[in-house]
């Protein structure tokens, strides 16, 4: 049971921060093709990250596209690191709260074996 909550919990946790990723690259991306003049940035940026095409206007061309993929998927990696690493403190936290006084108490019950 535990082995499948582990592997269950894996799973879903490697998904959202995917998905977090992802969301995060494409707003990233979209700003950037915005700032850049882009027609229709927003699904050039949807393209760009969920299916790697990087087929751009002219005036930017691929290389630019890139250049700016690059920057916002490194923000949608960092927004996803960031997260797992408050998550995983948090959860720290809540494990010492919860079993140092549990610890304490057995600790202090005299030993009922007899």
């Amino acid at each position: 049971m535990i082995n499948a909550t582990r592997q269950g919990g894996t799973a879903i946790g490697i998904a959202l921060l995917g998905a977090l990723m992802s969301m995060r690259a494409t707003t990233l991306l979209t700003a950037h093709l915005e700032n850049a003049g882009v027609a229709n940035a927003g699904a050039v940026a949807r393209a760009a990250v969920s299916r790697h095409d990087f087929a751009a206007d002219a005036a930017m061309g691929e290389d630019g596209l890139r250049a700016l993929f690059a920057a916002a998927y490194a923000g949608g990696f960092r927004a996803a690191m960031l997260t797992a690493a408050i998550v995983s403190f948090v959860t720290t936290g809540l494990l010492v709260a919860v079993l140092a006084p549990a610890e304490a108490r057995s600790a202090r019950e005299p030993n009922q074996q007899g």
